[in-house]
């Protein structure tokens, strides 16, 4: 019974017994089988390559598609492919585009691979590689590397009838990271890719039972995995999977000049390969074991050593009375469990240098954990109660059989557990306090500090334990993820714009609601239009939010209200549209044909819309007034034009001042009665009225302005005034801040670091630039809740 491979593929081998092809009408022309071609009356396999021709202007897309367009699932061609590799990884070392023409050297040396490449269509591969039984199987796996590659290869030999026969079962070959390495390095990395071959085919082909043989002609890499070591980390790492998978007498060493691993780390060009019978393996393979290398070989001992773990030695001497916080120890670790078990381990170690028998375990036992506990309890109490009596702090205490304080409780008579009945004292402020309280705080999940006290009260006793509890409680920073509010900021007087004396809709703020379905089934939304000093609405309508609708809706309220100086809206993006587009005009031409000014545009912050509050409270107004006209009614266009004009008229009537139910005082200010002031123009029927009675009509509506204007001053604005009731927070850089948002839980809000400090017109800070994982943000004060949290009480459970 022998093995056949039935398919070969870069992911899965399965076999299948050769007694499959017997008749003679299974010996037909070659066939393809994944892309490999197969003989089937010879047996043999050979790779089938494109007849493709490439351009003069080689690019890197070409060189890629040409090498990629051969497929090798088995490693056959792995020493002619090498030098594609290597091409492409100097490619990609220059940066070059795809399309871009290479440089002269590169192309060369493609060129001369790529001529003779078609030559590989001739050779074969026999298929068959098992012969007799298994039990005379061996799976040989060689390694190598150059300074530009490493590879490995596999043959699988076999005792049948006398004979002895070497098969190719697979190979790989991979280009040296462009961080240049030392060949000792490469080399282990060989190995590495030898086993995890090896381990891979195994396993794919049912080979598990048959010996493993390893061969380098590396002695350092060799005598790494011999002694397998305190090796540093990169040795190390490599070395402890190698000894995981394989033994160490599975290793042996090669001569470089016998190893067949040699060719496919170095490459050579498909004529030189042609000549080659590198398939069939080493010819010492084919003898008996006595005959293979046994060479007494001399390793580099310093080169070896070399890649030993570093250690160091320090030797200080500390004045304890000079630096008394140095004789904190248990300061350097933030877990209770931590410094439990390094207390642990050096008691286990004074133990062992007293005693005889030395307990080499490599873990601690339940009895070492409590009496390490029972020392850090007796340290904790020695530094905080020096001088303790029968009380400590007007509460009852008695020593234990260890020397432990212990509180005298009133249920000592109970039959309950003893660290109940007497629990241990622990003062309220100690660094070890704090890790138990923590470690209990996280233990029983995130528990609250009434939960934690109950809990603690089972064993101990803190003095001023509540307070204690929520400071550490407060610290916790997956707790302060979810409690965190926040911060209020100092109140600032309104802007120059809302409080300056200016006509309607000088200072304009702009926003949008709806949709409001049609009864033609469509969209309409709302543009609502503010004046920031008067509280003037106008309302257009409009059939999409982009920027080109917008765009026309802003034209209608310019050509029917006048052009506006100042413009306040949010970040939405017809809004930031139409104010890119407005910078891109050419003003010289604009000033040079009418007299006009850029309308500055103000945005506020994004998130922020409590910021647009002047004109968001306005748009709830008009929302009230939209349901309670229309309720479930569905109206066209032209109706719903009707009813915003009769909508922004009631709300133009709305007062701003307060009304008196006297009838002597006069009537409330509202937006209405600023509408009107608007320069008059003149027109034909004026040459027939009076000019007396021309002037004291323009002198009447002058007076009337005034008087209008006089009464906003002191009716209206005066009644504006700050109140500010909480404290406000103050953020500073470097702050770590959670980035609230309304459309995310707050599990998911991203944590982000304060960048910088936008300060306002009163030096106070509402703005702020913050960096999180995906860029810089500019986000208000309010929209930031910091973790307050130091690094120091971190630990690694957040």
């Amino acid at each position: 019974m022998d093995l056949r491979l039935w398919t070969f593929g870069p992911i899965e081998y399965h076999t299948v017994l050769s007694t499959d092809f017997t008749t003679e009408s299974t010996f037909e022309n070659p066939v393809p089988v994944l892309g490999i071609i197969w003989d089937r009356k010879d047996d043999n396999l050979s790779i089938s390559i494109k007849d493709v021709s490439v351009s003069e202007n080689l690019s890197k897309r070409e060189i890629l598609s040409v090498t990629q367009a051969i497929f090798d699932p088995l490693g056959f061609l792995a020493p002619v492919l090498l030098p594609a590799k290597l091409l492409l990884q100097q490619i990609w070392e220059i940066k070059s585009d795809w399309d871009t023409p290479l440089p002269e050297e590169i192309k060369v040396k493609f060129l001369k691979w790529f001529e003779n490449l078609q030559i590989l269509t001739d050779l074969k591969i026999p298929r068959r590689i098992g012969f007799g039984d298994k039990s005379s199987w061996s799976l040989h796996v060689f390694c190598d590397s150059s300074q530009q590659a490493y590879a490995t290869v596999i043959f699988l030999r076999c005792e049948y009838e006398g004979k002895i026969f070497v098969s190719f079962v697979s190979a790989k070959s991979r280009v040296a990271p462009l961080k240049k390495l030392t060949i000792p390095r490469l080399e282990l990395m060989a190995c590495v890719l030898g086993v995890r071959l090896s381990n891979y085919l195994t396993e794919a082909l049912s080979l598990s039972d048959i010996p493993n043989y390893f061969w380098t002609d590396s002695t350092t890499a060799l005598f790494w995995i011999k002694r397998n070591d305190q090796w540093g980390t990169f040795v190390g790492n490599r070395v402890r999977e190698i000894c995981s998978v394989t033994k160490v007498n599975q290793w042996s060493y090669v001569p470089g000049q016998s190893n067949p691993a040699d060719l496919p780390s170095r490459g050579c060009s498909p004529l030189q390969f042609s000549k080659l019978a590198w398939w069939e393996g080493p010819v010492w393979l084919k003898g008996p074991p006595n005959s293979w290398p046994k060479l007494e070989i001399k390793p580099d001992e310093a080169l070896i050593s070399s890649e030993r773990r570093k250690g160091t030695n320090l030797s200080v001497q500390i004045n304890l009375n000079t630096y008394p916080n140095e004789s904190k120890w248990y300061k350097r670790f933030s877990k209770f469990t931590k410094i439990v078990r390094v207390l642990g381990w050096v008691k286990r170690f004074i133990r062992n240098c007293q005693n005889l028998f030395v307990n080499k375990e490599p873990f601690l036992s339940t009895d070492e954990l409590q009496e390490s506990k029972n020392t850090l309890f007796s340290l904790v109490q020695g530094e905080s109660f020096p001088e303790s009596g029968n009380s400590v702090n007007g509460i009852l205490v008695e020593r234990d059989q260890r020397g432990l304080l212990r509180v005298k409780t009133k249920i000592i008579e109970r039959d309950d557990d003893y660290a109940f009945r007497y629990p241990i004292l622990l003062p309220s402020k100690h660094h070890v306090v704090d890790c138990l309280i923590r470690e209990y705080h996280l233990k029983h999940s995130h528990a609250g500090i009434q939960t934690l006290i109950a809990i603690i009260r089972e064993e101990f006793w803190i003095i001023a334990a509540r307070r204690t509890i929520r400071s550490v409680v407060k610290k916790c920073v997956r707790c302060k993820r979810f409690t965190a509010k926040p911060p209020t900021t100092f109140p600032i007087q309104l802007p120059l714009d809302r409080v300056r004396d200016a006509a309607t809709f000088e200072v304009t703020g702009i926003d949008l609601c709806g949709p409001l379905i049609l009864r033609s089934k469509t969209k309409a939304w709302v543009v609502l239009f503010t004046c920031a000093v008067y509280r003037c609405v106008h309302l257009e309508v409009v059939t999409s939010i982009n920027t080109e609708y917008f765009i026309q809706a802003l034209r209608r309220f310019i050509a029917r209200r006048g052009r506006p100086s100042v413009i306040y809206t949010d970040n939405g993006t017809n809004f930031t549209g139409t104010s890119t587009l407005l910078r891109k005009v050419d003003w010289e031409k604009v000033v040079s044909q009418e007299t006009l000014n850029p309308i500055n545009w103000k945005f506020i912050p994004p998130t922020a819309a409590w910021w647009g509050g002047w004109w968001e409270r306005l748009i709830r107004t008009t929302k009230n007034l939209l349901v309670r006209v229309l309720g479930q009614a569905s109206v066209n266009y032209e109706e719903l034009l009707t009813i915003l004009c009769d909508v922004e008229s009631v709300i133009n009537c709305r007062p701003l001042t307060y009304i008196s139910n006297d009838s002597d005082n006069l009537l409330p200010l509202t937006p209405s009665m600023f509408l009107q002031d608007i320069k008059e123009s003149g027109v034909a029927d004026l040459d027939l009225l009076d000019r007396s009675k021309l002037l004291k009509r323009q002198r009447f509506l002058q007076e009337l302005r005034e008087q209008f204007r006089c009464r906003f001053r002191k009716e209206y604005l005066a009644q504006l005034v700050q109140r500010h009731g909480q404290k406000d927070c103050e953020l500073k850089v470097g702050d770590i801040v959670l980035v609230g948002s309304d459309n995310l839980k707050r599990i998911n809000w991203p944590i982000a670091r304060v960048e910088k400090l936008c300060t306002g017109r009163d030096g106070r800070a509402r703005v702020v630039k913050i960096k999180t994982r995906t860029g810089i943000l500019i986000r208000p004060v309010r929209k930031l809740y910091p973790l307050e949290v130091c690094s120091c009480t971190q630990d690694s459970t957040v």
